[in-house]
């Protein structure tokens, strides 16, 4: 359905005709000629004479009616004119319930004229709107990264003594939902561009003084406007502001402008502005809005004809047009996007943010370390290589500075690109610069698609199809539903950013892109973005089926040169000494090992006494010049630890996500295979031990406060004892022989449970209780039994995100808690219901019959009732918390085994602040994988 309608005057002149080119869409356009006309610039100027003059009403009345009818007489008759009045009906035959009208030309009477009374509009479509835009326009740019704030800013700009009715009329903006602004009272220019720059932003500005825009210096506003829209700044509305819609139209980012082509009084601007605001703060698009605002002057019409029509838009045709709920980052109301769908979108850019931009991109090692030297980031130069059949370029070199969202904007629908380059050439980091691009759009505009980040390396963990296993990580790291995540694959609202393809296991990469292929081709409108080593990746057989690839180049020697001469003071580093050395030349031409030399050297060129000058001892020289500088940044108070253990443990977590091809390492994700061989043997072992102790003490208690009642004190203590052994032997050995020997550690982190489960629990506990009933005589074990099961069925699986360290472990100790606080509950109540009963097993019938109703009966029932709380502590804790017993002697033995301090925590919270590792979630991860393999060869581990 066509809803907008482009004029596009290309030559001519009202003497001699103008040839005109109308976009319809795509597929429609037509080239034309309109006839000249050489009287309407008289008749116009008459009426502008007339209105500066502000003439009598009925004479201005009369140069206005007879303006619109030369205006119209103009736009009928035969020939092209006829051929575009019948392509205007046919193409418009829907009647759209918005049309857009954009009149694209550098003539400035034709901007002046009253285009909203051309008849074929007034009478078939009244709800069109025209707008305004020069024939040649600046660019925008590629990517707008303005901030969305959770309330519109408005400025409205008056003169220092405003019209009481423009006050009044302002003072309604503060009915208008989520909106905060400022009424500046001033006829100053300099406070105007003072409060342009303030340090916030504004979304909205209106200035309804004509005379201070007379006064405007052009340079000083142009400069304070850029700056407002830099920080944000999306609408501008000025009275009188024709000539400066022109001057405002090459700003690298111009606003949205609603301008009046000629000055009109402050209160009537002010009226237009309440009219405009009212209907675009409820939900009306912005030309309809306009189109509200000239309506709403209809008054002042009447004493200046023609005034109804001053007020017009200023779009560049290139600029999508714009919302309030737009502006706040929000999507329509009327948008088949539910509540929860929008809930979900905007929860998931906000982790991406949190995960990977905050927690990532901003402290990865080249943003840290310019954030010490107190640098600015040097540019990366991309060419583009074509190992890809079917691909959409061909090799070009990309300008200094080009955004890869830029370059990504370029591909055809469906987007898929490669990212390779050298080690530490920052894939990962352009990876990501990509991401919070992509966020920040999001942000703004609800159609975007959304970035979500994974690591290859965790497939080469459970090798499923790549549908399947972005289902699985986006429903673990990302807290959303298995069903969302498979929708928005099938519909294409996720942008797939995988990093890391060199990372998956050598043996196992060509699966690994025979399953994104069939993923590709079995979802064709997801985009997706894919980082790897170069070498790596065509070291693989088969090749991917994306539709273009970027290499990034390494850094050349006068960019090198550039950025070290520019580090400044005692940290510039000598170039000519610098350039001497040819190893550490080629080591500069990756951002890392940039970053490592400009660290390491602090402005002096240090000699190493490496007799081997190869370039990987080099390498692995930097790297250890590196940590050492990182160890010494801190004074000898702040260090928690000792050196060279530090650096044992951490080459151990090296060794260990290396072996196990894990980019992200989890506390709560340890296993016992990561134990040295001996003391794997030893975890059945540690596990039984805490068992027996645990299940012993609750045995012997038990038995301390039902049997033991009967018995003198000191007996009835050894009994117990004897009877913490020998039930504590038993369920030590279970404990041993059972979960102590399972290979993995599962922790219980959410609770669920199914209908069908229930259903289950239910019959096999009725079942059990009626047997137990039939035995021992107890009819409430009939109730007992069920709920026993059900709780028992209460299991779960992982969480849906890991937020902090060890998450995983805490919440199911908490899960087990809570099992453990149900069952205690039906155990302990059902026990004080059944004390009779039990005090009949214990001593009989008749001893029973005569302890009925006295002080000593209720006693044994208070005992029952502790008896079954400790029962159901054991029960709900057994259930979840066996994976914290697993957990707990895991660590002990890893602290035993020295490959792990006591507080594993505080110690990688240490080393992330020594920039050695950064913090996703609740995962840690190496600051670049070169600094990972450089700490697997530090110490060797028994893994």
């Amino acid at each position: 359905m066509v809803n907008s309608i482009r004029f596009r005057f290309e030559s001519g002149s009202f003497e001699t005709g103008f040839t005109v080119r109308i976009f319809f869409s795509q597929e429609t356009v037509i080239l034309l000629t309109l006839p000249p006309n050489p009287g309407l610039p008289g008749i116009y100027r008459t009426w502008e004479s007339l209105y500066f003059k502000k003439a009598d009403r009925l004479l201005l009345a009369q140069s206005y009616q007879a303006l619109i009818g030369c205006f119209q007489d103009w736009l009928k008759g035969g020939g092209d004119v006829q051929k575009l009045r019948e392509t205007i009906l046919r193409e418009l035959t829907d009647r759209p319930p918005e049309i857009r009208l954009l009149i694209q030309s550098g003539d400035r009477l034709l901007r002046q004229l009253p285009w909203q009374e051309w008849d074929i509009f007034r009478e078939h479509y009244p709800q069109a709107e025209f707008a305004l835009t020069l024939t040649e326009y600046s660019p925008l740019p590629d990517f707008d990264d303005t901030p969305v704030r959770s309330r519109v800013r408005i400025l409205a700009v008056v003169g220092d003594r405003p019209h009481s009715e423009t006050l009044s009329t302002l003072g309604t903006l503060k009915s208008l939902p989520d909106e905060e602004h400022l009424i500046l009272k001033s006829s100053q220019p300099q406070q105007l561009y003072l409060q342009l720059q303030d340090a916030t932003g504004w979304d909205i500005l209106f200035i309804g003084n004509h005379n201070l825009i007379q006064n405007l210096n052009i340079t000083e506003f142009k400069q304070s406007l850029e700056i407002a829209c830099d920080r944000g700044l999306k609408l501008a509305i000025c009275n009188d502001g024709l000539d400066l819609a022109e001057l405002l139209a090459n700003l690298i980012n111009p606003p949205i402008l609603v301008i009046f082509r000629q000055a009109v009084l402050e209160q009537v601007s002010a009226r237009f502005l309440r009219a405009f605001l009212t209907a675009f703060a409820h939900g009306k698009c912005l030309y309809p809005s306009v189109r509200e605002g000239r309506e709403s002057l209809e008054f002042f019409d009447k004493q200046f004809p023609g005034i109804m029509g001053l007020p017009i838009l200023c779009h560049h045709p290139l600029k999508p047009s714009l919302t309030w709920r737009g502006i706040l980052g929000k999507p329509p109301i009327d948008t088949p996007q539910t509540r929860q769908e929008y809930h979900i979108r905007k929860m998931l850019l906000q982790k991406v943010k949190k995960y990977w931009i905050q927690g990532v991109l901003e402290n990865s090692l080249q943003r840290q370390l310019f954030l010490n030297l107190g640098l600015e980031q040097y540019p990366l130069v991309k060419s583009l290589e074509i190992p890809l059949e079917n691909s959409d370029q061909t090799e070009l070199i990309l300008p200094e500075n080009t955004r890869l969202i830029q370059y990504f904007d370029r591909l055809k629908t469906p987007k898929t690109l490669l990212i390779l380059g050298e080690p530490g050439s920052g894939k990962t980091v352009t990876l990501l610069e990509l991401a919070r691009d992509a966020i920040a759009r999001g942000e703004r505009d609800y159609t975007q698609l959304i970035p979500l980040v994974f690591t290859l390396s965790s497939w080469g963990l459970k090798m499923l199809p790549i549908q399947d296993w972005i289902i699985e990580e986006g429903t673990a790291n990302y807290e959303v539903s298995p069903s969302w995540l498979k929708s928005s694959l099938e519909k294409g609202r996720l942008l797939l950013l995988l990093d890391g393809l060199d990372e998956v296991k050598f043996d196992i990469r060509q699966v690994c892109l025979t399953a994104l292929n069939a993923f590709v081709k079995q979802y064709p409108l997801t985009e997706i973005i894919l980082a790897s080593r170069r070498e790596d990746y065509e070291a693989i057989q088969i090749q991917l089926n994306f539709k273009s690839a970027i290499y990034l180049q390494p850094l050349s020697l006068g960019q090198v040169s550039e950025y070290l001469a520019n580090l400044g003071g005692n940290r510039a580093i000598d170039i000519a000494t610098f350039q001497a050395d040819p190893l550490l030349v080629e080591l500069a031409k990756t951002p890392l090992m940039l970053n490592i030399i400009a660290v390491v050297y602090q402005g002096n060129y240090v000699k190493n006494d490496l007799k081997s000058q190869s370039l990987e001892a080099r390498r692995r020289w930097l790297f250890d010049a590196y940590i050492n500088q990182m160890w010494y940044r801190h004074s000898p108070e702040k260090r928690p630890y000792n050196k060279e253990i530090m650096l044992q443990w951490l080459s151990w977590l090296a060794q260990l996500m290396h072996q196990e091809s894990q980019t992200l390492f989890f506390l709560d994700r340890l296993q016992p295979k990561w134990l040295e061989s001996r003391l794997q043997n030893q975890i059945p072992w540690g596990v039984g031990l805490l068992f027996g102790l645990i299940g012993g003490t609750i045995v012997g208690m038990v038995l301390w406060l039902t049997v033991g009642f009967f018995l003198e004190p000191f007996w009835g203590m050894v009994i117990s004892l004897i009877f913490v052994l020998v039930f504590g032997l038993p369920f030590g050995i279970w404990a041993t022989l059972t979960v102590g020997r399972e290979k993995k550690i599962q922790p219980v982190e959410t609770l669920n449970w199914s209908w069908d489960a229930v259903k289950k629990a239910l019959s096999l506990g009725l079942g059990l209780g009626v047997i137990t009933w039939m035995i021992s005589g107890m009819i409430g074990f009939v109730i007992v039994a069920p709920l026993v099961v059900l709780v028992y069925e209460l299991k779960g699986g992982d969480l849906d995100s890991k937020q902090f360290p060890n998450q995983g472990i805490l919440q199911s100790l908490k899960n087990a808690a809570i099992l453990a606080a149900i069952a205690a509950s039906v155990l302990g109540v059902t026990a004080g219901l059944m004390s009779e009963q039990i005090l009949t097993l214990i001593i009989g019938p008749a001893s029973t019959s005569a302890k009925l109703g006295t002080d000593w009966m209720q006693e044994f029932t208070v005992r029952a009732i502790l008896s079954g709380i400790l029962v159901g502590l054991f029960y709900g804790l057994n259930q979840a918390g066996t994976a914290c017993i697993q957990h707990l002697t895991m660590r002990v033995l890893l602290y035993w085994q020295g490959s792990i301090p006591w507080n594993y925590t505080r110690f990688l919270d240490y080393a992330r602040k020594l920039i050695f590792l950064q913090r996703v979630g609740g995962g840690y991860l190496f600051i670049h994988r070169l600094l990972l393999e450089h700490f697997t060869t530090i110490y060797k581990s028994k893994l």
